[in-house]
């Protein structure tokens, strides 16, 4: 049977910490310093441990699990066999997004200063794609959208192809928590992350969603779920034409993950990683 799949576009970089398949639950706890990776049924049984090094970058894609652990990207099976290096950086920095994409890893190095490579799945033809300190990447349509970074005289949204050629700028903004849906891209303003707003990729019209402070935006299935840092950093989700707007939780939330029927967060108030299911709202500790 084809496993069907439907993420939100930011949990590749809104931590990274869990991914999931029809049956199965990947994570990596990112409260624990010393948690590996388990895997765990969805109604949280047959809970074991596949990986015993801090991971994080977390991506399933077909029969292999994709990760990275400091500098070190690796694939394993699901069932955490046959586990290979894909690669190691020479230099001393972290892999800080991953998004697997066409039989392709696409990955940064090095934030804030760092670069935009992809590697295949098999682990050759390492390729550099941007060096203009790369952020929030996003694949839509073929092309590969991102956020450059302003303390390196790069902010704006980029557009490349897969092969990092053909490179438009489509907005001089310093932005932040970029998603690309449906043709648009969702963000919120770099400088104090006030309001959240879209504009169309082809017809360059900006529109505001929404007059709030927002953070860890993530869109999916026409829904944006985000904490509202104008009402003490708690769990909202809305339309993205801003409307139906609901509070799903009053504590302090971050690092959002969420797919067409679980939603994951951090509950910094109480220390846990949460999840909730998007229509009841029932949550339980992870």
């Amino acid at each position: 049977m084809m496993e069907t799949k439907i993420k939100g576009i930011a949990n590749n970089f809104n931590g990274g910490y869990l991914d999931q398949d029809n049956e199965w639950i990947y994570y990596c706890n990112p409260l624990d310093d010393n948690a590996g990776i388990y895997r765990t049924k969805k109604d949280l049984s047959d809970r074991i441990k596949l990986f015993d090094k801090n991971a994080s970058n977390i991506s399933t894609y077909m029969d292999w699990m994709f990760f990275s652990e400091n500098s070190t990207i690796y694939r394993m099976k699901k069932d955490g066999t046959e586990i290979k290096k894909l690669i190691t950086l020479d230099h001393e920095v972290s892999i800080y997004e991953m998004n697997i994409y066409d039989n392709w890893v696409y990955y940064t190095d090095d934030l804030p200063y760092g670069n935009l490579y992809k590697i295949t799945i098999e682990g050759s033809s390492n390729i550099k794609l941007a060096d203009n300190a790369p952020r929030y990447i996003n694949i839509f349509d073929n092309n590969i959208y991102y956020a450059g970074e302003y303390e390196v005289g790069e902010c704006g949204v980029y557009r490349i192809d897969l092969d990092g050629n053909n490179r438009v700028k489509l907005s001089s903004r310093d932005i932040e928590c970029l998603n690309v849906y449906n043709g648009s891209l969702y963000f919120t303003n770099g400088v104090n992350r006030y309001g959240l707003y879209n504009i169309s990729i082809n017809e360059e019209i900006e529109t505001v969603v929404s007059n709030e402070k927002v953070a860890y935006l993530n869109i999916i299935e026409d829904r944006v779920y985000y904490t509202n840092i104008s009402d003490s950093n708690a769990l909202y989700r809305m339309n993205t034409d801003g409307t139906e707007k609901e509070k799903l939780i009053e504590d302090i939330c971050s690092n959002i993950l969420v797919f067409n029927d679980y939603l994951y967060f951090e509950n910094v108030t109480k220390n846990e990683i949460c999840r909730m299911d998007v229509n009841s709202l029932d949550r339980i500790i992870l």
